[in-house]
């Protein structure tokens, strides 16, 4: 019996194991980059229409489900703004922190579905103009109120 051999033994098999991870996790690395596509391409409002399937679903219906998907994140949204307001005034921390983490993901959502509903009224304005990016709508005017309006 040689002290300690069983601890050597636990440490020498981690190490192993993790490198064998770190070598894993490295080889998904170099498979992930070289499926990659080289280029991006930015397609514009025609080219994306051009593309659908014909059994896709109408640009209204498209529209109306990405309008109610907005409103449902922003009554979510406003539900943690309320919690946020019941904690700072209530004195309760955690009902603060937890709001506004509550607040972030629904709100992340609301702001991809206002930009595809905005991509849907901007584009039929220049059909070969290049769709606008996130960047685009927030730079355009009246962004951050057609965030919040639920539209009714």
């Amino acid at each position: 019996m040689i002290p300690f051999y069983p601890v050597y033994r636990a440490f020498k098999s981690v190490k192993d194991t993790a490198g064998s991870g770190v070598k894993t996790l490295h080889d998904l690395t170099q498979e992930l980059d070289r499926q990659k596509p080289t280029t991006r391409h930015v397609r514009s409002y025609r080219e994306a229409l051009a593309r659908r399937p014909s059994d896709a679903l109408p640009l209204k219906r498209i529209a109306q489900d990405c309008l109610n998907k907005k409103r449902m994140c922003l009554a979510f949204v406003t539900l943690c703004g309320l919690y946020v307001i019941w904690g700072v005034f209530g004195g309760d921390i955690f009902a603060v922190v937890n709001g506004i983490l509550g607040i972030g993901l629904p709100m992340l959502f609301a702001v991809k579905y206002e930009w595809q509903l905005w991509q849907l009224e901007t584009g039929p304005q220049q059909p070969d103009a290049p769709l606008g990016s996130l960047r685009d709508f927030f730079r355009s005017r009246d962004a951050v109120l057609r965030l919040f309006n639920p539209r009714f």
